[in-house]
């Protein structure tokens, strides 16, 4: 299982990245929706949106994981 980080803040990604590895986590940074898509996602990995991407764009992310991600996990 793969951690998607979807945030566009990069210090802020950088700093839950380094986070979560401390825990464990095999983390993937993505800087949006289309990084998301480029990343090869799995069934059962799980992503973490933020909510304060560009107008639009969580929403469009969060629709395409539903559709694309048979039995995905998704944090708010």
């Amino acid at each position: 299982m793969s951690l998607h980080i979807v945030v566009g803040d990069p210090g802020l990604r950088d700093s839950l990245m380094v986070i979560l590895r401390m825990h464990g986590y095999e983390v993937k940074a993505q800087a949006g929706l289309r990084s998301l898509r480029q990343s090869g996602v799995a069934g059962h990995d799980m992503v973490i949106v933020d909510q304060d991407l560009p107008p639009g764009e969580a929403g469009l992310l969060i629709d395409w994981w539903r559709q694309n991600t048979a039995g995905a996990r998704l944090s708010f």
